[in-house]
């Protein structure tokens, strides 16, 4: 085999320039981390339960969770743990916890895409669209456990795909144990293992070794799902994914295929444009599938009219992107913060619908047509598998939140590379056009991310300054993650609550009836270029 042919890329990757590829990601991400920064002492979105937990484990040495969550959050708490240890707990630390991982998640996307045969500048691009992601780069500044998440099974997917390939058991292992780590942090990890079972069965009708390996990660799956939580937590507080009750309603709601239905739509149209920088290479290859291009163009034309049949907006999904700006808008008067309008959404919703339903053609195509050659390739079998079984519980749900993409994301990256090779096969077109959607990506992650940095370091000064002059926190409406963690009670539907007795509001909002001024703080943002004004609203006596 020479130097250009995939099977020797697989095998034997780990050149000099790889270091150097590794080392640009790594600068790329110390780039992003030094302007949007982690200093500020204040929770983000739901990362304050999960910071309770792990300052709980420091305190007491044991686990303890708040009524909000139901995930382990186990390897999440020890992660932010053993951060905690070197640099004292804060949230500052927690935060830096998250940029780590995010780190090692970029790195592990590049591993994976080398292992799996694409060259080094392909891999660096498939790197870089998860670094740049607007998800990633939105949570890795937080201590929200999705990076850290998706980091771990990104790594687990490494090991376990060499090991498939150079048929090692010591690899495969440590893929295993990191696939449970995973399962020990959110119940969805669940997906690695039951898809490197389905693998080892399919492989193992020609070798019993890799049956009884079947029957041992199964064993220890349910075993680290089912029991460890309940010894952790108690048998009450245990947390499993398999919640009988749960499944039946859910399967049996009258809603289940409305939410399948709008939930593929939506997050179909996230992964088109997340993907876009890459799939555009194949699209405006030489010799291009017309056919597939055709067909993806009129099922968008079929999916944009039923959207506009049901007057649903985009982006759908909510949470992490929603509108012209990046994190949860939790403070009142969010409705004053700047949008895009209908139209730029429109126009990224037909953009990403096409270019999923491309992608989506181009997978199922390429996967019909190697179908007989999975044994061979046990490592795409793998990878095809991992979001197969990772999607379709979630997406029956509601909500299904943006960020719950960011697992699937390296696999889909490395499948994609497998089956088409984009970069190798694009002409110049393709190449300046997934660099320069690259860009774009890059500057509303970083602007976006930066500006939701910026408005709690603002929010929480004026936080701060009430609470010197002895102003207890009940008697402050300042957004749901001051009220989260200050409340002595988790209750969902309190900490949502609006406007009630407190005798001090931090709104967006220019004026509020019943309400006067007492002080503003505004700060600049990037996204769209501006001042935005908080203000403290003390109440009319």
């Amino acid at each position: 085999m020479n130097a250009s042919d995939p099977q020797t890329d697989r095998l034997n990757w780990g050149r000099p320039a790889d270091l150097v590829a590794c080392a640009l990601l790594s600068l790329l991400c110390a780039a992003v981390s030094s302007i949007v920064g982690v200093h500020g002492e204040f929770p983000l979105n739901d990362d304050w339960t999960y910071a309770e937990t792990t300052g709980r484990l420091l305190e007491v040495g044991h686990l303890e969770r708040t009524t909000w969550t139901w995930v382990p959050m186990i390897t999440h708490a020890m992660v932010g743990s053993a951060f905690s240890l070197v640099f004292d707990f804060s949230f500052e630390t927690l935060r830096m916890s998250g940029v780590f991982m995010g780190w090692l998640g970029v790195l592990g996307t590049y591993v994976l895409c080398r292992q799996v045969g694409a060259g080094i500048w392909l891999a660096w691009m498939g790197a870089a669209v998860i670094g740049l992601n607007p998800l990633h780069v939105n949570l890795s500044h937080t201590f929200m456990m999705d990076v850290p998440f998706a980091a771990i099974l990104t790594w687990s997917l490494v090991c376990l795909c060499r090991g498939l390939t150079w048929r090692s058991w010591a690899w495969i292992t440590v893929g295993t144990v990191l696939a449970e780590a995973a399962v020990l942090s959110r119940q969805p990890g669940l997906a690695v293992p039951i898809a490197t079972v389905i693998v080892f069965v399919t492989i193992g009708l020609r070798s019993k070794r890799y049956l009884l390996a079947a029957a041992v990660i199964a064993g220890v799956t349910a075993f680290v799902h089912f029991v460890v939580p309940s010894l952790v937590y108690g048998p009450r507080d245990s947390g499993t994914m398999f919640d009988f009750s749960t499944i039946n309603d859910t399967i049996r709601g009258p809603s289940v295929l409305w939410n399948l239905g709008i939930n593929c739509f939506v997050h179909l149209a996230y992964l088109g444009l997340f993907l876009f920088p890459l799939a555009v290479g194949f699209a405006v290859r030489r010799g291009a599938p017309v056919r597939l291009l055709l067909t993806s163009l009129a099922l968008t034309g079929l999916s944009v009219a039923l959207l506009s049949r049901y007057n649903l907006k985009y982006p759908l999904g909510l949470n992490v992107i929603y509108d012209l700006g990046l994190g949860p808008p939790t403070l009142h008067g969010a409705g004053q913060l700047p949008r895009a309008g209908n139209e730029f959404w429109w126009s990224l919703t037909v953009l990403g619908l096409f270019t999923g339903f491309f992608v989506t053609c181009v997978l199922l195509t390429s996967v019909w047509k190697r179908r007989l050659q999975f044994r061979d390739r046990a490592d795409g079998l793998l990878l095809l598998m991992v979001p197969v079984v990772y999607l379709p519980p979630l997406l029956a749900r509601r909500p299904c939140f943006d960020r719950y993409l960011l697992p699937v994301l390296p696999p889909l990256v490395a499948l994609l590379i497998i089956f088409t090779r984009p970069a190798q096969a694009a002409v110049s077109l393709g190449r300046a056009l997934g660099i320069a959607a690259l860009v774009l990506t890059s500057a509303f992650s970083i602007a976006g991310t930066r500006d939701y940095l910026e408005h709690h370091r603002a929010r929480w000064t004026l936080l701060d300054e009430l609470s010197a002059q002895g102003i207890e926190p009940a008697d402050i409406h300042g957004g749901f993650e001051f009220m989260s963690w200050n409340a002595e009670d988790k209750d969902m539907a309190d900490l949502w609550r609006n406007i009630r007795e407190e005798r001090f509001v931090i709104s967006l909002a220019g004026e509020l009836e019943g309400f006067q001024s007492v002080k503003s703080l505004s700060y600049q943002r990037l996204l769209p270029p501006g001042t935005q004004v908080l203000t403290v609203f003390e109440k009319i006596q």
